[in-house]
């Protein structure tokens, strides 16, 4: 049993080394998943023998409080009912993580390999950005706001990384034993946090460490304070597009292209196919992909020009060649075929995501070209003025997945939370439920309720937040690292939420299990000094 504690225990450093650093390609499950599922399986058994000390523990028995709501409203979810039990099966993998971080996790070894990893992901962090990453193993592409490109790092997306930094602060801050170093880690995942321009991550992590100050009355911590404040407003001078991340209500995520046609004046045949070569700058903020879930591709559709109306032809779409990010070009030879009947038309071109997110639909013009159609037509192509004749936003279309902004998810999750009170409509249920709610024909389904309290009231109801905040009050509050990290994580959840998150809750349970561990601990020793006295 021994060895398989020791095993276990080094399994668990393992998985807390890893956590920056999950890999898109990894068979069956992530390099994450694998870790944990080590770690589960070689613990069972340690975790049935101690299995009285672990039900003696007040935050165990809470976190099961919250596991049963979790499984509770996955059963009664009706047309959601397999992807809710995946989401009570990572609320239960969690739980698992709490309880043997509490029987095996070694505190100092844990915070230091968190340290350790989390500097580790910030310098490759701030590698990748500079170009000398590999971001294919993290991801598919970039994000960008306002034209800056916003750190990824080892992670899929910035707002994960912005919450494993903003959860990683405290921890390195505090472990090292000589405090300059601390400070430097913080200062470092600090500048990489903000580089991810995650609002707010970065203004949970202010207002903890702005209350920890005050309390403690550490001089210390006020000029750490000053030195992130100082830090800050310097990469807010420095980057115009992160002094406009922290000042604009709302990033909305733009679908643009700005076309340029070989020609724009057209006499055909009917009914015949050709080729038409257009250059397209990405002049939005988002990557542009050819495949995947959401592949980028140009089409075309004919309109009568008298009656401005849409004539019904196959319009098959030519996906981009390659990854286009914001401010590339590419050139894109795309097939089309002519309308059967004679006439004058207006044939338009427009780039789409998915297929029937057009991005007219959404303020950007499309590219028009003047055509004459007639069975006697020599093939002619030309170039020439428009202007007057044809007006692009007489040629939009209908977009399925126009975005939403974060007060709109807000008021999704509140209106299911409303019709199911109690339980709610199943865990991580969300995602699949809000496009309805809000009238979205495609929604993307990757996006959560932006706010941890409003998602567990959308997914498990009442009884779910009851139980996670009882789980939270039953921690016993106090100034330790993990216990300060936990602070940032559920301020954070008042504009973000990360419990499905693999990386993220995987840290959540475990600085839950680490917090847990030093209360105990804390208890044991005052039993002792008690009995002693």
């Amino acid at each position: 049993m021994r060895r398989a504690e020791r095993i276990s225990g080094l399994l668990l450093v393992a998985l807390v080394a890893s956590l920056p650093f999950e890999f898109r390609f990894f068979p069956i499950l992530s390099n994450l998943q694998w870790l944990f599922a080590g770690v589960a399986v070689l613990s069972l058994p340690i975790l049935v023998r101690d299995r009285n000390a672990l039900l003696g523990d007040r935050l165990v028995l809470a976190a099961m409080l919250f596991v049963l709501t979790q499984w509770l409203a996955a059963f009664l979810a009706d047309d959601v009912t397999v992807n809710a039990v995946k989401g009570a099966v990572r609320v239960t993998a969690g739980f698992t993580l709490l309880c043997v971080t509490l029987r095996l996790g070694d505190r100092p070894v844990l915070m230091r390999a968190w340290s350790v990893s989390a500097v580790l992901a910030a310098l490759y962090g701030i590698l990748d950005y500079g170009g000398w990453g590999a971001a294919d193993l993290f991801r598919e592409g970039e994000f960008y706001f306002s034209g800056g490109r916003r750190l990824s790092g080892s992670f899929e997306y910035p707002n994960t990384a912005a919450a494993f930094f903003a959860l990683s602060i405290p921890v390195v801050w505090t472990t090292p034993r000589r405090r300059w170093v601390g400070l430097a880690g913080a200062l470092l995942i600090w500048s990489v946090l903000l580089l991810t321009y995650s609002r707010g991550a970065a203004i949970a992590v202010a207002l903890v460490v702005l209350g920890w100050a005050a309390s403690r009355r550490s001089r210390s911590a006020v000029v750490a304070g000053g030195v992130g404040a100082a830090v800050f407003i310097a990469f807010l001078a420095w980057m115009p597009s992160l002094f406009d991340r922290f000042v604009e209500p709302q990033p909305v995520e733009a679908l643009s292209a700005e076309y340029q046609p070989e020609f724009n004046l057209l006499r055909h045949r009917p009914d015949e196919l050709d080729l038409f070569t257009l250059e397209v700058r990405n002049t939005g903020t988002a990557t542009w992909f050819p495949d995947g879930d959401q592949p980028v591709s140009i089409s075309f559709r004919w309109y009568d020009q008298e009656r401005l109306e849409r004539v019904l032809v196959n319009h098959p779409h030519t996906r981009v060649p390659r990854r286009v990010e914001p401010g590339e070009s590419v050139t894109i030879r795309a097939v089309f075929r002519t309308p059967g009947e004679a006439g004058a038309y207006v044939l338009v071109w427009d780039m789409a995501r998915r297929g029937d997110s057009w991005f007219s639909a959404v303020g950007d013009p499309p590219a028009v070209v003047d055509a004459h159609i007639d069975p006697e037509n020599e093939i002619w192509y030309g170039a020439g003025s428009l202007r007057g004749r044809h007006r692009p936003e007489n040629f939009v279309e209908f977009a399925g997945d126009i975005p939403v902004s974060r007060t709109d998810l807000w008021r999704a999750a509140a209106g299911i939370a409303l019709e199911h009170p109690i339980l709610g409509r199943g865990p991580d249920s969300f995602r699949l439920l809000h496009g309805e709610r809000l009238g979205l024909a495609r929604p993307n389904t990757e996006i959560r309720a932006n706010n941890l309290y409003l998602e567990l009231l959308a997914g498990s109801g009442l009884a779910g937040l009851a139980a996670f905040l009882l789980m939270m009050g039953t921690l016993g509050w106090s100034r330790t690292a993990p216990a300060i990290a936990l602070g940032v994580f559920l301020i954070h959840g008042l504009v973000d939420t990360f419990l499905m998150t693999t990386p993220i809750y995987f840290a959540f349970w475990i600085l839950l299990g680490v917090a847990g561990r030093s209360m105990n601990g804390n208890c044991a020793t005052i039993q002792e000094k008690m009995r002693a006295g």
